[in-house]
């Protein structure tokens, strides 16, 4: 194992998708540890900050995808949810289309995997305090 993934899982296969299962995907690969991201965009999309992974998108193939809907920010960060059930699942940014962000709470089972480091924590709001003694970080990682 590369010192690159030495702190991941195992590569293996992990699914997700949304609550109503309309919309199903399948990842062959390590995953990058949970972050936590705290920005505006995050919080307005998901109700409150969010836990993403992410992987290159070779590793990334959708299974069942007739409900899923892209979203396009001015930025360029694209979001994809489901049009069934209304759950949040990936994002791409616009710069870095080679990397496809999952939601922790899309994953089926995210055994294995920890919280490791907030993100964009200079645009959390004052609302609530950040309790852990994680790396906070003010831009992406």
């Amino acid at each position: 194992m590369s010192d690159a993934h030495s702190s991941q899982a195992q590569p293996k296969a992990w699914f997700g998708g949304c609550a109503c299962g309309a919309v199903r995907y399948k990842i062959r690969s390590y995953l990058d540890q949970f972050f936590i991201c705290h920005c505006k965009s995050c919080r307005k999309h998901h109700g409150h900050p969010c836990a993403f992974t992410k992987t290159e998108i070779d590793n990334f193939r959708l299974l069942k995808s007739d409900n899923l809907k892209w979203w396009t920010q001015p930025d360029g960060e694209k979001r994809g949810f489901c049009t069934e059930c209304g759950s949040s699942l990936l994002a791409q940014e616009g710069h870095k289309p080679e990397i496809m962000y999952m939601s922790a709470g899309s994953l089926d089972d995210a055994s294995g995997l920890a919280v490791t480091r907030h993100i964009l924590t200079n645009e959390k709001p004052h609302y609530y305090d950040i309790a852990d003694d994680l790396p906070q970080l003010d831009h992406h990682d």
